[in-house]
């Protein structure tokens, strides 16, 4: 089934008054009872390697997961595969509205394939690679830097120290070479900070969500460029940068731009692609949105928030359709 799923980000007024209706209300969010952690897969255990996957699920008002959703990773299959087994077997206390179980929907986890015992930082031979990789770029030799970043995306990233240090170097590639493709670009800075810990080294890693906020805001993904933007500005790792003050200058304006063209009216047009998991999620920061020109076979569309989730039939591809619902937006095939 290919669909689309959307969810509610709250900011200003909208979170002000939905706080409001969860007092009035007397809402309490789920609690885990039982969450056992994934089984590391063999494959990915005998050679070593680390990994993480960002879940998304709704808990029924049963305290069972339902709907779990892949919404990134590290690109390893094995680990997906482990994540999506471990949540559907997880346990909650549903939430309650006014004493009543009710759904929970906006849940969401990042699960860290990590081993314990294994050292930080690289290993000589990605070391050696990189180093190769970097002289390559520098000496303007993209044919010969190809193959190498290939070599290392398909295979020789063995913990996520490595696997930040990949993706950056992947993006400045793609920069360096006159690359025009900014999905991709994009993709490389959101995996190159996309952890919990900040693996980069300060500089670079101010340079990549610097790069990646220009990147969402030009894509029009105004949440996603308003997420980044506050977890450079508030990283501590950011902030032992040198460039970390200018940098914060520089994109305060367009920063508190974004934050007046979401209070405001102006229509915000983001453009949608249903890709590898077979549905797209989008961060709605606004009550109401529609969706147009639907090219190809969209099957659902659910919209989700925190007390809920709604799902809207098969959209005719040629209808607009406002749906004027707080929540998450999913499209799945």
């Amino acid at each position: 089934m290919i669909s689309l799923l959307v969810s509610f980000a709250l900011c200003s007024a909208a979170a002000a008054q939905d706080a409001g209706e969860l007092e009035a209300s007397k809402y309490t969010p789920a609690s885990p009872l039982e969450r056992r952690s994934p089984v590391y897969p063999s494959v990915a255990l005998s050679s070593r390697k680390e990994g993480w996957v960002m879940m998304s699920f709704v808990i029924s008002p049963t305290g069972d997961v339902t709907e779990p959703m892949i919404e990134d990773s590290s690109g390893i299959e094995a680990f997906e595969r482990a994540a999506l087994r471990a949540v559907e077997g997880w346990k909650y206390t549903p939430a309650t509205e006014d004493g009543e179980p009710v759904e929970q929907a906006m849940v969401k986890t990042r699960i860290q394939f990590q081993m314990e015992d294994k050292a930080r930082g690289a290993s000589p031979a990605f070391t050696a690679k990189y180093r190769r990789i970097a002289g390559l770029i520098s000496e303007r030799d993209f044919a010969a830097a190809e193959p190498l970043i290939a070599e290392l995306e398909f295979g020789e990233r063995n913990n996520l120290y490595e696997d930040a240090w990949f993706w950056w170097t992947k993006y400045v590639y793609l920069a360096a070479s006159g690359s025009t493709d900014t999905e991709e670009m994009q993709r490389c800075l959101q995996r190159a900070i996309g952890y919990e810990e900040e693996y980069l080294a300060p500089e670079q890693f101010v340079a990549a969500a610097e790069r990646l906020v220009v990147l969402e805001a030009r894509a029009l993904d105004i949440s996603a460029a308003i997420s980044t933007f506050e977890r450079l500005r508030d990283a501590k790792t950011a902030r032992r940068a040198d460039a970390y003050e200018h940098v914060i200058a520089n994109l305060q304006p367009s920063y508190e731009k974004m934050l007046e063209l979401v209070r405001g009216e102006q229509l915000l047009i983001v453009d949608g692609k249903i890709g590898e998991y077979d549905y797209w999620v989008h961060d709605l920061l606004r009550r109401s949105f529609s969706i147009a020109e639907v090219v190809g076979r969209l099957d659902a569309l659910d919209v989700r928030c925190e007390r809920g989730t709604r799902r809207y039939p098969p959209c005719p591809l040629t209808r607009c359709g406002p749906f004027p619902m707080a929540g998450k937006t999913a499209a799945s095939t």
